[in-house]
């Protein structure tokens, strides 16, 4: 029995020691744990420029980029020019058959010759009491409807040579020998050094924004050149089918290479801050109404620690990125950064070092 309640005793004493050595380390990781707090990378809030503007995409357009289509049908027997060539206005580009209206001409010319010359005896004998006045003024009729007709044949015949309304380049070229040319067809394309505009289209919605002189923001990706405008003109119509706006928009500098029909993405400023509040938009959380709301970092007693509180904002402005604060947070606190969704208010958390 003496051996028995020994042995007793003797397992007793290592349960008590191995449940007490359990609790001591439990407390030891419980304490551990509670030492481990998040680490993050703080955003201080300054007052800084800040422009808040508004995208449109468009193309490169010109005052001088035009097709050029006779003004009368006719065979084609000459082109003049070939793609790439440099042309000064009134250079000839493409000559039509004129010998129809030249057998009309020296038709009309004839009949003319005659009438004149009848209409001047009628008109002698007019002078001296001879004849009738309804003699007299067929004669003067029939004489000034072939003027006109020997005019608009001669303005016709001029137009069977197709110049070059203004100094450029030749683009493309339509027109072939041998072709019949029509009003309707294409001869050539001309490209001439003009005013170089930029052409964008925005939603609907910031069209009011919109003002002329407000600067802009063009970035040519297909040449990777980017350089500023000047709004010039605000249409005053959107389109039905796409909902967009348009805009025009005049190059003030002139450094990129473009060329007319060129894509371009431009950034209208339409607000411009000296001094702003802006917090990026990774920074925002909503609370349970959909109201924005920041995370600032607020002193502990503990060195280097802080606790986080939620702060509502009033935001003036908000774009793709960031959101101009209006009030809600000062100038020089701390707010968190990228880590923000994965943290709650009342969170302590500190501060990684650099």
């Amino acid at each position: 029995m003496k051996v028995l309640r020994l042995v007793l005793a003797v397992a007793v004493a290592v349960l008590v020691a191995g449940c007490s050595s359990h609790k001591s380390h439990d407390r030891s990781d419980t304490s551990q744990a509670e030492t481990v707090l998040p680490l993050i990378k703080p955003i201080r809030v300054a007052p800084q420029p800040f422009d808040y503007y508004v995208v449109g995409t468009g193309q490169v357009t010109t005052d001088k980029a035009v097709q050029i289509f006779p003004e009368i049908g006719g065979r084609i027997l000459r082109v003049y020019v070939r793609e790439g060539d440099f042309v000064r206005e009134g250079t000839p580009l493409v000559k039509l058959d004129d010998q129809p209206l030249r057998d009309q001409l020296q038709q009309v010319q004839a009949q003319y010759d005659l009438a004149k010359a009848h209409y001047e005896k009628v008109e002698r004998l007019w002078q001296k009491g001879i004849g009738s006045e309804i003699q007299y003024l067929e004669a003067r009729t029939r004489k000034e409807a072939l003027e006109a007709q020997l005019n608009l044949l001669r303005n016709q015949l001029a137009r069977t040579v197709v110049k070059a309304p203004f100094s450029g380049y030749v683009h493309r070229v339509f027109a072939r020998e041998g072709e019949l040319g029509a009003p309707q067809k294409p001869l050539v394309t001309l490209v001439g050094n003009g005013s170089i505009y930029v052409d964008v289209y925005v939603a609907e919605r910031f069209v009011k924004d919109i003002r002329r002189g407000q600067k802009a923001l063009l970035d040519y990706s297909a040449i990777d050149c980017q350089e500023t405008g000047t709004v010039l003109y605000v249409g005053p119509y959107i389109d039905p089918r796409t909902r967009m706006g348009f805009v025009r928009i005049r190059r003030t500098e002139k450094h990129c290479p473009v060329v007319p029909n060129m894509s371009v993405y431009a950034r209208i400023i339409t607000r411009h801050y000296d001094s702003a509040l802006v917090v990026p938009l990774y920074s925002v959380i909503e609370d349970a109404a959909g109201n924005p709301m920041v995370l600032v970092l607020k002193p502990t007693d503990t060195q280097d620690t802080y606790v986080l509180e939620s702060r509502s904002v009033t935001p003036d402005v908000v774009t793709e990125e960031a959101l101009v604060v209006r009030e809600g947070i000062q100038p020089g606190e701390l707010i968190t950064g990228r880590e923000t969704r994965a943290l709650t208010p009342g969170q302590t958390v500190r501060i990684e070092k650099n």
